[in-house]
Parts: structure tokens; sequence; C-alpha cells
């Protein structure tokens, strides 16, 4: 996940401008005081943004604006590409999408966090991965490995879909150990 926190920036910053071509963005690089990050901007908001320090390295994906499907290669190439997977699940399952998806990797806790901001169509989702056991957290549903326990029906595609997306970075984390 995330490469193991190798990743060189400007290297992607070079791949960014190249694979968003079509799209008018700004790229930006930055580092200070320990964190590195890379953040793209168009349309004056913020589409996309990777920050990594030592024990933390965190992804932030805007999907309220036009553009973020162009940078499906660029998740894929820091370890992320299964984010657009649970994108695409969860248009196709739920009808509608949340505001922003950020995926988080902290060291110090072997946590992998997956949140997903609310708008007025869907709801506030927050997924943890830490150690082996899985849980998730929305209004009216929590799953904790397999069990759920959801009185909304209409909200099991999403946490079916999240469940599905930790799993699959259990077993990516699990194969590069």
């Amino acid at each position: 996940m995330f490469k193991d926190f190798k990743v060189d920036l400007n290297e992607l910053e070079a791949y960014i401008k190249n694979s968003l071509a079509g799209i008018s963005a700004e790229v930006t690089v930055a580092s200070a005081e320990g964190v590195k990050c890379l953040s793209i901007i168009t349309s004056n908001t913020l589409l996309f943004d990777f920050r990594i320090t030592n024990t933390t390295a965190e992804v932030y994906l805007n999907l309220s604006i036009k553009g973020y499907e162009g940078i499906a290669g660029l998740l894929d190439r820091i370890g992320l590409g299964l984010a657009f997977d649970l994108i695409k699940e969860l248009q196709e399952g739920f009808g509608s999408l949340p505001k922003s998806l950020i995926i988080s990797k902290t060291i110090p806790s072997d946590s992998i966090y997956l949140l997903l901001e609310p708008t007025d169509s869907f709801p506030p989702v927050k997924g943890v991965l830490r150690g082996g056991e899985i849980s998730v957290i929305m209004s009216s549903c929590t799953a904790v490995n397999d069990n759920i326990e959801c009185t909304n029906k209409s909200y099991l595609p999403i946490i079916n879909a999240v469940l599905r997306t930790l799993r699959r970075l259990k077993n990516l984390k699990a194969s590069s150990q």
C-alpha cells in the first residue's frame, strides 16, 4: 500500500502532467518540515492531494467535480487503483457518490482509514483496517469483519463495497509483508 512510502513526487508530477494533458489543471509539489505534498487543482478547486511523512500517507480525491476520472492511472501508480473500483461499485450499487474519498495509512498504529465524505444523497462512512480487523461505521449501519448490522437496508451496497475494498487492502498488505 502506498508503495511502502517510496514515492518520488517529482516523478509523479511529470507523470501527472503527461497523463492529465486534456484537463486544465495546476500541479504543485511541495516539501516542508518532513511533509511531502503533491496537489492537483482544477477550476480553483482541489481535485487530488497526496501527503506523505515518515509515519503517515494520505490521499484525498474530490469526487464532486469533473476530472477525477483522469487520475485513475495516478492512483494505480501509487498502489491505490482499487479506489476507482470502489467508486464504480458505489455508483452502480447505490446510485450516487460521496463528495470525496480519503485513504490514510498510519505506521504507528498500523492502520488504514477509508473515509467517504457525505453529500445530501450520500451518508458519511468511516472504514478502518487495523491489524487483521476490519470495521465500517455509518449512520444506521456498522460492520466488524463479516458481521453487518444495518437498520437502513438501502445502505447495504455502500457498506458491502467498503468492506470489499478494505478486504482487498488487507490482502495487499498481507502479500507485501
